[in-house]
C-alpha cells in the first residue's frame, strides 16, 4: 500500500533545496582514531594542525556502507599496505571553513592496527603516533576548540 502518489514524489535535489534554505547543511566526513600500543596515530598538515585518517563521503557513496567509505580514505591516506578494524562511533564535531563555506560534520570511529605500513599520502605532511596526553596538551593544534574539546572529553572518559 502507497501513502502517496509516487509520480509527484519530490526530486532528490528539491528536497536538498527545500532543506538548505531551512537548515544548516554539512559535508560528511568520516574519520578513524586508530590505536596501538595505548598511542593514537594523528596525523597533521601544513599548518601543524592535527588531523585523523578519512575523508568526506564522495556523492557516488552517499548509499556505501559507512566504513566501506572510509576503509577507501584510510587506503588513500595511509597506503594500500595498511589494514585497520574499523569500531565504533567515538565523538563528533564540526569544521567550520568560513574562507571556503564549506562546513564539514565529523564522525570518528575507533579503529585498531591490524597489519601493514604507514605511507601518507600528500595530503598530509607527516604522522606520530601521540599518547592521549600529547593529543589534548595543545588546544591550538585542532581546528577548532569544538573539536579540542571532542577529543578531551573521549581521552578524559576513556581514564587517559
Amino acid at each position: 500500500m502507497t501513502f502517496f502518489d509516487q509520480s509527484k514524489k519530490p526530486s532528490r535535489d528539491a528536497i536538498i533545496s527545500q532543506m538548505a534554505k531551512d537548515k544548516a547543511c554539512y559535508n560528511v566526513s568520516l574519520k578513524v582514531l586508530i590505536e596501538k600500543d595505548g598511542k593514537f596515530l594523528m596525523l597533521t598538515n601544513n599548518e601543524g594542525i592535527l588531523d585523523l585518517p578519512g575523508g568526506r563521503v564522495d556523492a557516488d557513496e552517499h548509499k556505501e556502507p559507512l566504513r566501506q567509505t572510509l576503509l577507501r580514505e584510510i587506503a588513500e591516506e595511509l597506503g594500500e599496505d595498511i589494514k585497520v578494524e574499523i569500531g565504533e562511533p567515538v565523538m563528533c564535531f564540526r569544521r567550520i571553513f568560513d574562507d571556503y563555506d564549506i562546513d564539514v560534520f565529523l564522525v570518528v570511529f575507533s579503529g585498531k592496527t591490524i597489519s601493514g605500513d604507514i605511507s601518507i599520502s600528500d595530503e598530509h605532511n607527516d604522522y606520530f603516533w601521540m599518547s592521549p596526553q600529547e593529543v589534548i596538551a595543545d588546544q591550538n593544534k585542532f581546528y577548532s576548540g569544538e573539536e579540542y574539546e571532542a577529543f578531551k572529553k573521549f581521552l578524559l572518559n576513556r581514564g587517559l
